[in-house]
């Protein structure tokens, strides 16, 4: 019973550890996969060991699916912030003009702390900006910016003013904080296009009610091995009487 104790607790602290943010963590990036229509793209997405899948709604300038396209996110250093994201994406790659029209990226089951890359948001003359609907205890920052190797831009190009940011040939990476089912923006003063990718560093921990009752489940589990083990002793004792009486 020790053994099956020992492996039950293990076991709740990897599901614990497998469910928290990551610090400092390489993150896997979304791989999407398909374009079933002209506004819609679908992924996928490791956190940790669990896939989780990504739909993406909204306008569709073109996609980079699969590893395919040239790999806008370079170089590291503006795409990147160690120790909090230590690896920019592959070249996978959704590209939107940033219109007016809501935007919204779907996660299959509710992740922490998700990340965004944008490239070349906006130009000089054109201010594109994106607006995210956060809830209560949701926020975002700018993790890294500069300029791409594709495009150019600048240091500051990118500006965050509540949950409205905007570029001016753009490239950075934003962090959001808190747990997240999906991410909403619209677009404001929409140019030629714009790319984004999203990762994520961990899955929601669960309530202490839920760990309340994988204990309470634990507990039962026990309580049944015990009086099993019990059962059975009282048995080969009661056998082992007879066999005395007899003899």
């Amino acid at each position: 019973m020790m053994h099956f104790i020992r492996w039950s607790v293990a076991g709740l602290v990897f599901c614990a550890s497998a469910l928290s943010p990551a610090t400092g963590a390489t993150i896997n990036w979304t791989t999407w996969k398909t374009k079933p229509t002209g506004t819609a793209a679908e992924g996928t997405l490791m956190v940790g060991s669990t896939g989780v899948g990504v739909s993406y709604s909204g306008e569709i300038a073109f996609a980079q699916l699969n590893g395919s396209g040239t790999n806008f996110f370079t170089p590291a250093t503006t795409f990147t912030a160690p120790p909090a994201v230590m690896n920019s994406p592959p070249s996978d790659m959704i590209a939107i003009d940033g219109t007016a029209t809501t935007h919204m990226i779907t996660f299959s089951t509710p992740v922490v702390d998700p990340v965004m890359e944008i490239v070349s948001l906006g130009q000089p003359g054109i201010h594109t900006q994106y607006t995210f609907s956060l809830s209560g205890g949701q926020s975002m920052a700018i993790l890294a910016q500069g300029p791409s190797a594709a495009f150019g831009g600048c240091a500051t190009c990118l500006t965050l003013t509540g949950s409205t940011i905007e570029g001016r040939e753009g490239d950075g990476l934003i962090q959001f904080t808190g747990t997240f089912k999906s991410l909403i923006w619209t677009g404001a003063n929409p140019e030629f296009w714009n790319g984004i990718t999203v990762g994520a560093t961990g899955l929601p921990v669960p309530e202490p009610e839920t760990w309340g009752l994988m204990l309470l489940g634990l507990g039962l589990a026990l309580t049944r091995i015990v009086r099993s083990r019990a059962c059975h002793r009282g048995r080969v004792l009661r056998h082992n009487d007879v066999r005395m009486t007899i003899g």
